[in-house]
């Protein structure tokens, strides 16, 4: 099986696809993660990950590069994430497209929203194989904030 798109997957955690290429986890609210953390870990060959519009925990975005670490494609669309979690992205050497659309950071004090922002872009420069990273309504504005990602093309 090369893409899998899984309804209820709390059965994931069971399952042994170890060609599994592709994961479209999109619109998950109600999910074991932990069964779906153990699954990836299952699944050394996924590529692409789609978890827009999910309830994934930041916790298990930060531990991503561990468990995938051949990622090329993530949607994190609509996610809450930390800065710390979307930092622990860079570790992810293969990831070439990184959709943060809409995402909302969480555990951000409104006195560090600059600095926890800056930080945020300088993680994302860090992903040098990035080459698409989608933006568009993240609240990017509240601060001076210069991207210059290498040979990226940005989204706004």
């Amino acid at each position: 099986m090369v893409e899998c798109h899984v309804e209820g997957a709390s059965a994931l955690a069971e399952t042994s696809l170890p060609d599994l290429r592709r994961l479209n986890l999109s619109g998950e609210m109600y999910i074991d993660w932990v069964a779906v953390e153990l699954a990836l870990s299952r699944w050394p060959r996924l590529e692409r990950l789609d978890l827009a519009e999910s309830s994934v925990p930041a916790e298990l975005v930060r531990e991503l590069p561990d468990l995938v670490p051949g990622l090329t494609y993530l949607d994190l669309s609509g996610c809450n994430v930390t800065p710390w979690s979307v930092a622990s992205l860079h570790r992810l050497k293969n990831l070439r497209h990184l959709k943060l659309t809409d995402v909302r950071l969480i555990n951000v004090q409104w006195s560090a929203v600059v600095r926890d922002a800056t930080e945020l872009v300088e993680s994302l420069q860090r992903i040098t194989s990035l080459r698409e990273l989608s933006l568009g309504e993240t609240p990017r504005r509240r601060g001076p904030l210069q991207m210059s990602f290498n040979a990226a093309a940005v989204e706004w």
